[in-house]
């Protein structure tokens, strides 16, 4: 029985990157297509969507709580897919996204993630919208942390 609930409970769970050396030498620069927002002086969120991965089921309503939260307050939003064939079905699950982006050199990227940059473009938080195993949709995630902060003092301490 208990091999049972830890098969449905923790089958999906794996790293952020599966190219641990990738990750250790991550440049913040190759994220700077992402940030369209970044010219007109707003804080820019990308979405990093794979229709494909278990986890975007549970993570979608808390992904749209923080677009209708944070869309008011002149927070921008886009959504990047692995391929072509996903623009369509992303625009119509994030309508609050301003774009879909096809970035096809982020297939070994964990899904849902995200990167948050200021008004200026630059990069303050790139990885999950959560801490744990299981895809919480808490407040005070490091995605909302960054916003706050970002529309409360205008910059933010990179994450």
């Amino acid at each position: 029985m208990v091999f049972v609930f830890w098969h449905f409970m923790y089958r999906d769970i794996g790293r952020f990157s599966a190219d641990d050396e990738r990750l250790a030498s991550f440049d913040a620069n190759a994220l700077a297509a992402f940030s369209p927002g970044a010219p007109h002086g707003r804080a820019h969120v990308v979405h990093f969507w794979n229709p494909d991965c278990a986890c975007n089921r549970f993570n979608r309503a808390h992904t749209l709580s923080i677009m209708e939260d944070y869309r008011p307050l002149g927070v921008t939003f886009s959504v990047a897919v692995t391929h072509s064939r996903h623009q369509e079905s992303a625009l119509q699950r994030f309508p609050q996204a301003k774009e879909v982006i096809v970035a096809a050199d982020i297939d070994n990227t964990s899904s849902p993630a995200s990167a948050v940059f200021d008004a200026l473009g630059q990069l303050v938080y790139f990885g999950p919208y959560s801490e744990g195993a299981f895809c919480a949709d808490d407040d005070g995630t490091p995605v909302e942390l960054m916003l706050d902060e970002l529309l409360n003092t205008g910059h933010a301490t990179p994450g």
